[in-house]
């Protein structure tokens, strides 16, 4: 089914696929969510027993730590699409539009089978109650709350965040899983980038390691790696 035939068209972007295996998560966060693909796979027998399935996600931690790369991804072992939700586009001037263009968002999620991708969600889920804040950001994030709660989503929700402290704490009840995306240890980014690079076909050197050192995320090191593997190829041309 077409974005545009549910949702208006600007309010979602496609993901490219993404591998699980390339994900970098902890032994208990992989096997959470291994599980939720076993439940996505059976929701029928799940549905016959009276159960449902987990599906609305909440992912948090740093930038660059696998928080969109693993929403990819789950859509590629699920085999759907994921989108993501364009909140410039979302976000409307009037009183009451963004709240029409997020039960949009949500009708979409109901009806079509795809990973759907609200990342930076404290942009319409902040705390309530700021005495800095216009009473429409406050109905913003109770029309998200109200959408979360009747949505049943025909594949999975997921919300992300990089400041999930700044969230109002009555939104998050509203998510099957929670999972963190912690800073990168030293050795976790040691291994990804030579799984990496033997992937891309071309051994870690000494100047591209000098480089890596300084990467904090797996988003900096990959991008260390790309802008290597330019450079090799174009020596060949």
């Amino acid at each position: 089914m077409a974005v545009s035939s549910i949702a208006v068209p600007d309010l979602l972007t496609a993901l490219p696929p993404a591998q699980l295996s390339t994900v970098r998560l902890t032994k208990a966060h992989r096997s959470e969510i291994e599980e939720i693909l076993l439940e996505f796979e059976h929701r029928i027998t799940l549905e016959a027993h009276g159960l449902s399935p987990r599906s609305k996600l909440f992912f948090h931690g740093p930038p660059g730590c696998g928080k969109t790369l693993t929403a990819r991804a789950l859509a590629s072992a699920l085999g759907i699409p994921a989108y993501v939700v364009q909140f410039d586009a979302l976000l409307g001037a009037y009183l009451g539009q963004t709240a029409l263009r997020l039960r949009e968002v949500f009708r979409f999620a109901a009806t079509t089978n795809c990973v759907l991708l609200l990342d930076e969600i404290d942009a319409i889920g902040r705390v309530r109650g700021k005495a800095t804040d216009i009473g429409e950001l406050d109905r913003v994030v109770i029309s998200l709350m109200q959408q979360l709660d009747l949505v049943q989503p025909a594949g999975i929700v997921i919300a992300a965040s990089n400041v999930p402290g700044a969230l109002d704490p009555a939104l998050l009840r509203r998510f099957d899983l929670e999972v963190e995306f912690p800073w990168p240890t030293p050795g976790a980014l040691r291994e990804y980038v030579e799984r990496a690079a033997k992937v891309r076909g071309f051994p870690v050197a000494n100047g591209v390691s000098h480089r890596l050192a300084g990467a904090r995320t797996f988003a900096e090191a990959e991008r260390i790696l790309v802008n290597k593997h330019h450079r090799i190829v174009l020596r060949k041309t």
